[in-house]
Parts: C-alpha cells; sequence; structure tokens
C-alpha cells in the first residue's frame, strides 16, 4: 500500500508526509472496517508524537479512498472503509 500510495501522490505532485505514512502504517495494520471516528480514537491525542488532526484524518482517507487502497460506503448513515488492496 504504501509504495502504491507515493506513486499516486507523486502523479499528483503531492509529497508523502510523515502523518500520511503514520495513518498508512495504522490503517493497514487493520483488517477490519472502520469510519473516521474509529480511526481517531486509535490515534495519539493532541500534544503527543504522531498527533494527526481530524482535517487530516479525513482528507487522507479520501486520498486512500483516491488511490484504489480504500473502499468506502454508507453504512447507517455513516463512511465506512475497508482495505481495497
Amino acid at each position: 500500500p504504501l509504495e502504491r500510495f507515493e506513486e499516486y501522490l507523486q502523479s499528483r505532485g503531492q509529497r508523502n508526509t510523515k502523518q500520511r505514512k503514520f495513518l498508512i502504517e495504522r490503517v493497514f495494520s487493520h483488517h477490519e472496517h472502520f469510519d473516521a471516528d474509529q480511526l481517531m480514537d486509535q490515534l495519539p491525542r493532541k500534544g503527543n508524537p504522531d498527533y494527526v488532526s481530524r482535517p487530516t484524518v479525513y482528507r487522507t482517507l479520501n486520498e486512500f479512498v483516491d488511490a484504489g487502497l480504500l473502499r468506502s460506503f454508507e453504512l447507517n448513515g455513516r463512511s465506512v472503509y475497508e482495505h481495497d488492496y
């Protein structure tokens, strides 16, 4: 997933930030579906190393979907994500 995401970012002239790398490791180390709030609950809190803001989480999840790494679907009125790679 990391190589594929880096190719996706390069094709758009973007760089792979520390936060994106951290999120890719976290998301692809688990194999169940999840929503953004569940992911946020697993991440370090503000003021701790590897903290990632809520807007960055949402933006990066959308990038993972655009890159073909995650699939997004609606479940009970919320966006849920699962591996597509």
